[in-house]
């Protein structure tokens, strides 16, 4: 299930951390590859276009955790499901942030895209160079 419930104080602290954590891996492997590029072409930029989208996203969504815990928790009804979980229809400035970066997924999306179709270019780049010294050996 991707919507988890967290105890608070500490499942929210140990959730951001794990943002904050996973944004500065992202760019840590960004300015390695900007440092010492381990290779270039297609599938490489497909990569670090990945990479770029996933620390957006990563940011995107350790703010939307923070605009959530800002809001007072009559602000959501809160259902017997997870699925049903909204937001009540005053929106504040605060509450208008949230909802707006509640919208993640545009940034998610497209970082799995990239890092599929560069994994996929990836394939595609050493079946081709197998078949190349396939055909120098005969």
């Amino acid at each position: 299930m991707a919507v988890q419930v967290h105890d608070a104080p500490e499942g929210y602290y140990v959730h951001q951390m794990a943002h904050f954590s996973f944004a500065v891996a992202l760019v840590f492997l960004l300015y390695l590859l900007h440092v010492r590029p381990v290779g270039t072409g297609k599938a490489w930029r497909l990569f670090r276009l990945s990479l770029i989208f996933f620390l957006l996203w990563n940011t995107w969504t350790f703010t939307a955790h923070w605009f959530a815990d800002q809001l007072p928790r009559e602000a959501f009804t809160t259902p017997a499901s997870l699925w049903t979980n909204r937001l009540i229809p005053q929106l504040s400035p605060t509450a208008l942030l949230y909802y707006i970066t509640r919208f993640d997924h545009f940034l998610c999306l497209p970082a799995i895209w990239f890092l599929l179709q560069s994994l996929k270019t990836f394939c595609l780049d050493i079946t081709r160079k197998n078949e190349m010294a396939g055909e120098d050996h005969e």
